[in-house]
């Protein structure tokens, strides 16, 4: 797994939104959601819940913090 990736999905959580994470990788926000993409992928895709504007922890995160 890219160490990127990682790094892509934690600054996810943090800023809680696809387009203010993307612009802080300096990618395109349809890009960074490719890559968040792959990451669910290849980890599961509960890890996090999409609402319109807002990105938030999906229930296996919740369950282990």
């Amino acid at each position: 797994m890219d160490s990127k990736l990682l790094e892509d999905v934690l600054l996810l959580l943090e800023e809680g939104n696809l387009s203010c994470a993307a612009e802080r990788r300096h990618v395109t926000q349809p890009a960074f959601s490719r890559r968040i993409r792959a990451f669910e992928e290849w980890i599961g895709p509960d890890l996090i819940e999409r609402h319109p504007n807002q990105i938030s922890m999906g229930e296996a995160l919740r369950l282990n913090s």
